[in-house]
């Protein structure tokens, strides 16, 4: 076997026959050592793959809500958090009458929205799931999840809603505090990433133009 099977396994792909794809990338794979380049359509093929069946169940058997949140599940875990909060805005709407249906949408959206950095779609769901949360075990367990999806954020522009956040009513002082803590941390991040930014900054300056470089050196000796 020869590189024209990875050729023939490419061929599949670019025709969207990813299940065909998956075969021949796999086959080759055992034959010969495969490109990055090669692997990297592997993966593609697998993720395609298997949104395609997912997509498939969903098809036959409508009703069959697991199989609903398992293609949502899926779009997330592959890093499609836009195409997922779509997917979760529309299951809303379907089981709109079904409160525990609703309660694991919303929960599955707030932590993607966080993903796809859609705050607006974050604090819909952070203020009604927060407010429906009992003192029961259900209610904590769903803001622990809450709290651990906020904790989990490396965006500093989240810091702004967490700051509006952290003043609301329906906030326990605890997570309130937790809230501000997480703010805080943010903003001290973008100081960091601008510091850094500056650093090469400057570093590519010197690097690109010798003369700034001397000067500095001349400047050092004054």
């Amino acid at each position: 076997m020869d590189t024209s099977e990875f050729a023939l396994a490419n061929e599949r792909l670019e025709k969207n026959d990813f299940a065909a794809a998956v075969r021949k990338f796999r086959l080759a794979s055992r034959v010969q050592l495969p490109m990055r380049e090669d692997l990297f359509n592997l993966g593609v093929s697998e993720d395609e793959e298997r949104l395609a069946f997912r997509r498939e169940l969903v098809q036959l058997y409508p009703d069959a809500f697991h199989c609903h949140v398992d293609l949502l599940m899926l779009l997330q875990s592959i890093g499609r958090p836009a195409m997922a909060l779509k997917l979760a805005t529309e299951l809303l709407e379907i089981w709109s009458g079904n409160s525990s249906s609703m309660l694991t949408i919303r929960l599955i959206r707030l932590k993607i929205a966080v993903k796809a950095k859609n705050y607006d779609s974050f604090l819909r769901d952070f203020l009604d799931l927060w407010s429906s949360g009992n003192a029961d075990t259900t209610g904590c367990r769903i803001k622990k999840a809450i709290l651990g999806t906020i904790a989990g954020s490396a965006d500093p522009d989240f810091s702004t809603l967490l700051d509006k956040l952290a003043n609301s009513p329906i906030l326990e002082s605890t997570a309130a505090d937790f809230i501000i803590g997480k703010a805080s941390e943010l903003r001290l991040l973008r100081k960091v990433q601008d510091l850094i930014l500056r650093t090469d900054g400057s570093e590519n300056i010197s690097t690109a133009n010798p003369e700034v470089t001397a000067y500095r050196n001349d400047a050092d000796c004054d």
